[in-house]
């Protein structure tokens, strides 16, 4: 079983370290289950306190990228409490970590710097670094950031792919909010995207493409956001990366654009099931008019009038427009409270003079 104590040995074995990488190339792949049991099979037997330390964290990465972001954070916090025997490097990264991920930026700061002054060894410098200035970008200090920036272009050249890749991608970000450094920042990313893709890692890769799509639009260019959001969509079908449809829905309302999940129905049980291994269930068993009402939304290509839904839902009955519309109505909002109370934010039914459409 997992222990927690300050004799444990800090030097981790090669194998231990094999389970971790393990564990990491399923995660930059976006296999976020498939990481999550590779560490749970590991925490079981595993004893080194830094190797727990390393599976807890990616456990915690993985179930926020699934949207599952209590228990992330729970997964995070035992992590720390593992480490509190130890003030070290790793013990004020998950502290910061978790700071950030609850949104308590200024003391994910403050967590952050003091990690920079337990170890400066090039690796924890490069990683304290490039989280506080991400911090600072995303308060909004561009300026600060910059300064952070350069002094991770010294190191970059002397840390693993993963963290050379992350840093392309918020110096990227930060150029890309001024015009003058449109093109360096779209080199950048691509220079991001090519790396990523050499080593087969859809999770920089795609969100490479998230952040090219935001600078076309920054740069008048929505023809191009699209396509890139187009492919970009196609991907995200294939996983259950909900975070990032989430960011993708948020970003680009503007535009009109929306990304979809993987949806299939159970006519038998009548169910909705959303996501690929990681699913939501909506179970309609007990409403069957609710199921038959999204079945015919959902096998309708444009918008479904109202006739044609009565005509699903009520086969033998005449459309009448008094009798029925009403009926619709709150079949339709209880419809839409089912889905939202199972905690899927990524299915929407439009309306249209009258008539319905669905977006997922």
């Amino acid at each position: 079983m997992m222990k927690n104590n300050s004799e444990q040995i800090i030097n981790a074995p090669q194998s231990s370290m094999t389970k971790v990488d393990e564990a990491k190339e399923c995660y930059y792949r976006c296999s976020f289950l498939e990481a999550i049991k590779i560490v749970d099979n590991n925490l079981e037997i595993e004893s080194n306190i830094i190797i727990i330390q390393k599976l807890i964290n990616l456990k915690s990465k993985a179930l926020f990228e699934l949207n599952r972001k209590e228990e992330s954070l729970r997964t995070l916090q035992s992590s720390i409490e593992i480490l509190s025997f130890n003030l070290n490097a790793s013990y004020y990264y998950a502290k910061g970590s978790l700071s950030y991920m609850s949104g308590n930026l200024d003391d994910a700061l403050k967590e952050f710097k003091s990690m920079l002054d337990k170890d400066n060894s090039t690796t924890n410098s490069f990683l304290a670094l490039l989280s506080i200035a991400n911090i600072k970008y995303s308060l909004g200090l561009k300026e600060d950031a910059k300064v952070f920036i350069r002094e991770l272009d010294q190191l970059k050249a002397d840390v693993s792919d993963e963290y050379r890749i992350s840093f392309l991608l918020l110096k990227g970000n930060i150029l890309s909010q001024d015009q003058k450094y449109f093109a360096r920042a779209k080199e950048i990313f691509e220079e991001a995207f090519i790396l990523a893709i050499e080593r087969e890692w859809t999770f920089f890769s795609q969100r490479t493409l998230y952040y090219l799509a935001k600078l076309h639009i920054r740069m008048q260019q929505r023809g191009k956001a699209l396509g890139i959001l187009m492919v970009l969509d196609m991907f995200l079908k294939t996983t259950d990366w909900r975070f990032m449809v989430d960011l993708v829905n948020n970003e680009f309302k503007s535009i009109q654009f929306s990304s979809q999940q993987k949806m299939k129905l159970d006519e038998k049980l009548m169910n909705i099931i959303v996501g690929n291994l990681d699913q939501t269930v909506i179970e309609l068993g007990k409403w069957p008019n609710l199921f038959l009402l999204f079945q015919s939304i959902f096998e309708t290509t444009d918008y479904i009038t109202k006739e044609k839904i009565a005509s699903v839902i009520w086969k033998n009955q005449k459309y009448l427009p008094r009798t029925h519309d009403a009926r619709i109505y709150d079949l339709m909002s209880r419809l839409k409270k089912k889905i939202k109370s199972t905690g899927v934010d990524t299915i929407f039914i439009e309306s249209k003079d009258g008539a319905y459409k669905l977006k997922f």
